[in-house]
């Protein structure tokens, strides 16, 4: 018996070794023998580009940074000096290419897009230097999979929900009753509910850290967890200090992890706005996200001292995970692996900070209490979930 066209989309968007182009046709197909005219517009515009003046839909809103590239010293961000207006422009990126253009993009080794004409009249017009070296925006691999693999979960839960209509379209037609039946069924694209937002410093390269391994790892999990299709991840690497207060306001995370080097006395280590690496006071970093509290639930210090800055934390947000000493690159990826893969799971904040803590146990029991879970009065981290 031939398998049913809901069965069949079922059946590909459960692996990631669909690609996401064949994935999203079959579900035309679907979409086009049930007469859904909305989910017909939204797969054509993914296969084919968002072509202005069609509106991007909110998930394909990323981070992105300007960079050009050097003959002697490879592609390198921006220094903007005085023209913050562009510099807000080329914060965040409106994908409109195709999926399959995405895709590919995803799997290079430092994916960017290259600029419109007006943005290559615009910059040479603030500055002549801008016209002398290739440019491009330069995005996260982490943003591009999250588009891909992020439709691949819409798509899932869509032929769920159809199924459990009893919409299953059998030899390739459905009757009339499936038709109106997948009309109360929406097509959700804009159903997250929980945003991680990766920050990343590693400004000293003398003691380089494994912060894209530890970015790549977070994806994984999400991308294999029960609730994948209701978390994002915004990634950003080698910060500054004002890309940091932005990234706050620009993302309203529920999440935020910083992956890089603390100090002694709990401050991170980060570029200043001259680019120079310098120990940022943790009061100072207490303030920032504080102005946050009403969207931020955890923050996750992945660096060496951070619970002093743990200790200030907590009296504004819910839960806050530290380092209390200095830590190893290894143990410290295998935590933030194993916690984000049960609290994607729709663990608890406290049940999935003791699963990680048991995993560094058993690979690295001389670091098995270096981190510490700081909980603000009146909350109970085992029974906060933050991803269901």
């Amino acid at each position: 018996m031939q398998e049913s066209l809901v069965l069949e989309l079922q059946r590909l968007a459960r692996t990631s070794e669909t690609g996401i182009g064949e994935l999203l046709r079959h579900a035309k197909v679907v979409a086009v023998k049930l007469d859904l005219e909305d989910a017909q517009l939204w797969i054509d515009q993914e296969l084919n580009g968002y072509v202005p003046p069609a509106m991007v839909p909110p998930y394909r809103v990323i981070p992105s940074e300007l960079q050009v590239r050097n003959p002697y010293h490879g592609w390198n961000a921006v220094d903007w000096g005085g023209v913050g207006n562009l510099q807000e422009h080329f914060a965040t990126f409106e994908v409109r290419n195709t999926i399959a253009e995405v895709e590919v993009a995803a799997t290079a080794q430092d994916p960017g897009f290259g600029l419109v004409q007006w943005e290559i009249e615009a910059l040479k017009e603030a500055s002549e230097g801008f016209g002398r070296f290739p440019a491009k925006r330069s995005v996260s691999r982490a943003s591009l999979v999250g588009i891909v693999e992020g439709l691949r979960a819409h798509v899932l839960d869509w032929a769920l929900a159809l199924e459990k209509r009893g919409v299953l379209g059998h030899e390739m037609t459905f009757n009339e009753t499936e038709k109106r039946d997948a009309a109360k069924v929406p097509l959700r694209l804009n159903d997250i509910t929980t945003t991680v937002l990766f920050l990343s410093a590693n400004p000293d390269l003398g003691s380089p850290l494994q912060v894209e391994k530890e970015q790549n790892r977070i994806v994984k999990v999400r991308n294999g967890s029960k609730h994948q299709s209701k978390v994002r991840i915004e990634g950003l690497p080698d910060l500054d200090i004002p890309e940091f207060a932005k990234s706050l306001r620009l993302h309203g995370p529920t999440i935020v992890h910083f992956s890089g080097h603390g100090a002694a006395d709990g401050s991170l280590i980060m570029r200043d706005q001259n680019s120079n690496a310098r120990e940022m006071a943790p009061t100072g970093i207490a303030r920032l996200l504080a102005l946050q509290k009403t969207t931020i639930r955890l923050v996750f210090l992945n660096a060496c001292y951070s619970s002093q800055l743990a200790d200030l934390l907590v009296t504004d947000i819910d839960c806050v995970i530290g380092m209390s000493d200095a830590v190893s690159d290894d143990a410290a990826v295998l935590f933030a692996q194993t916690f984000y893969s049960a609290l994607f799971d729709g663990k608890t904040v406290g049940e999935s900070f003791a699963t990680s803590c048991a995993t560094v146990e058993a690979c690295y029991q001389d670091e098995k209490d270096l981190p510490v879970l700081k909980v603000k009065a009146g909350t109970a981290s085992d029974q906060l979930k933050l991803v269901e």
